[in-house]
């Protein structure tokens, strides 16, 4: 780590170490947006799939390995709420369960991180709320 470089760590709607899994596991009930899913899956299941050459399940499996952060400061803001539209209820009542858990849990990982949950925006917080961003920044750099 370059603890002596950073001042602090700003996460943006981050996906929880979980999310990878959550996805994949969205059943197939005909949907436009369960079809949508399992496709985001597939483009992440292996680095050819997809454009950032991602391999999803061993870069998840690497986050979930760390613990702490220790007292490093950090700022982890999310979108107020999460929705997948054509998905049934239930499900996406689970998958903002799971994303949730996963915001908590990357505050859990440093003593003095705070949760910032950004209203009127989407999953991209920097395209729809800069102004957020360059706060939360700014705190950061204070």
């Amino acid at each position: 780590m370059f603890a002596t470089d950073v001042r602090g760590l700003l996460l943006l709607d981050a996906s929880p170490e979980a999310w990878n899994t959550a996805v994949c596991a969205v059943p197939d009930d005909g949907s436009d947006a369960a079809q949508s899913f399992h496709g985001v899956c597939e483009q992440l299941s292996s680095p050819a799939n997809n454009g950032e050459h991602l391999d999803a399940p061993t870069a998840f499996a690497a986050v979930a390995d760390i613990t702490s952060l220790r007292s490093f400061p950090m700022i982890v803001a999310t979108a107020d709420h999460h929705s997948y539209a054509g998905l049934a209820a239930s499900e996406e009542a689970r998958l903002d369960d799971v994303w949730n858990a996963g915001q908590a849990h990357w505050v859990s990982l440093a003593s003095s991180a705070q949760l910032v949950s950004v209203d009127n925006t989407s999953h991209n917080i920097q395209v729809d709320r800069p102004d957020v961003v360059l706060d939360k920044i700014t705190q950061l750099l204070q």
